[in-house]
């Protein structure tokens, strides 16, 4: 079931590319994995659970259900047509129309998750910008600045993905 939710939301919003040459680009699965999370906390019911990994939120079973949908030829995943939440999607839409395509696309889904993350998930919550900020640069040794991390907790919030 799950795995014909996400092939639907993949179909849904244009993001088959996402899937090519998944097996062997790390950029492409952590893309994945970051999306799926966003997209399921913009209000899609895909089921997944994520734990915290090294490069922000990571399912396990996401990616176990990735790999054959990866193999699959993109006219295949067209196919899928189950209904997606449109206000899900739209709201998702919203947010990740925000992000560079360019190939720091995965740094900014990265930075974006795991700031939701400390901020929604983890334990303890951050519950402030500036909890936020110190926590993923705890969290990140580094990776990301201040400013990119701040500028990050205000895309979120203006995209209603803060509460």
């Amino acid at each position: 079931m799950a795995k014909a939710m996400l092939a639907s939301y993949i179909a849904a919003l244009g993001l088959t590319d996402t899937l090519k040459n998944f097996e062997f680009d790390f950029t492409r699965r952590l893309q994945l994995q970051k999306i799926v999370y966003l997209l399921q906390e913009a209000g899609a019911e895909l089921g997944y659970h994520f734990g915290w990994y090294i490069h922000g939120p990571y399912s396990s079973s996401l990616a176990n259900d990735a790999y054959p949908l990866s193999s699959a030829p993109a006219e295949i995943i067209d196919t899928f047509k189950s209904p997606v939440d449109e206000k899900a999607a739209k709201k998702f839409r919203s947010l990740i129309d925000s992000v560079p395509s360019d190939k720091r696309r995965a740094d900014v889904l990265e930075l974006l998750a795991s700031v939701h993350y400390v901020m929604t998930h983890s334990f303890p919550r951050a519950r402030t910008r500036k909890e936020a900020i110190s926590s993923i640069l705890d969290l990140k040794r580094g990776r990301f600045s201040s400013s990119e991390i701040g500028k990050a907790y205000d895309l979120l919030e203006s995209k209603s993905f803060l509460k």
